[in-house]
């Protein structure tokens, strides 16, 4: 109902829409919308930007706020946006975060630390403990940070991945010192390995 009345009142108009970046392309742009990245479910805002637009969204970050304007398209299972061109950005919203800090809020309580960081562009800094190679993958790999106590048998840690790496980039290794920028998705399910607090889509920044 909630679709159709969107619908309605929206499409095939040039509406103004504010919401956070999932992701960017060469000639689009993601807005999260109702989407949660943790349970996977809602609508995101896809929009095609027009050729002018382009080089706008080289500056835009994950998880920033922008205003896009564009043609509204609302289908079944999709909202689109034609034409767009981004006409307002907001600050860097990026959080700067130790993976011993992060892990320690988790630990503490995850309930509050969700309300921090939860869908959140992280820049994480911690040293590196185990790596993991994916196979069939080339260049893409996930890195474990150490978290606050790394002294008990199953410690919170951070969990960095997917990492694509360029061919020629040398791999982090364990005992390295990291910094990766991603989207925090707060703790992974699972009882059998140590808690992992997920940093998703993750950037090493050199």
């Amino acid at each position: 109902a909630d679709r159709g009345a969107a619908a309605k009142n929206y499409n095939d108009q040039t509406v103004v829409v504010k919401g956070r970046v999932l992701l960017t392309g060469p000639a689009a742009l993601v807005l999260r919308g109702t989407y949660n990245l943790r349970t996977n479910k809602g609508t995101q805002i896809s929009c095609s930007v027009g050729e002018a637009a382009v080089p706008k969204l080289k500056v835009l970050l994950k998880g920033q706020t922008v205003a896009v304007r564009g043609k509204c398209v609302v289908g079944d299972q999709a909202v689109l946006f034609l034409d767009a061109e981004p006409i307002e950005v907001g600050p860097d919203p990026t959080i700067k975060v130790s993976a011993v800090e992060l892990s320690r809020a988790y630990a503490k309580n995850a309930a509050a630390a969700d309300e921090v960081y939860a869908e959140m562009p992280l820049l994480v800094e911690g040293i590196v403990v185990e790596t993991h190679e994916l196979k069939g993958e080339a260049n893409e790999m996930a890195l474990t940070l150490a978290g606050f106590d790394e002294k008990q048998a199953k410690p919170y840690r951070v969990w960095v991945g997917i990492l694509k790496r360029e061919a020629n980039e040398k791999a982090p290794a364990p005992g390295d010192t990291v910094k990766a920028r991603g989207l925090c998705t707060g703790l992974l399910p699972g009882e059998n390995g140590p808690p992992l607090v997920s940093l998703a889509e993750p950037q090493l920044v050199r």
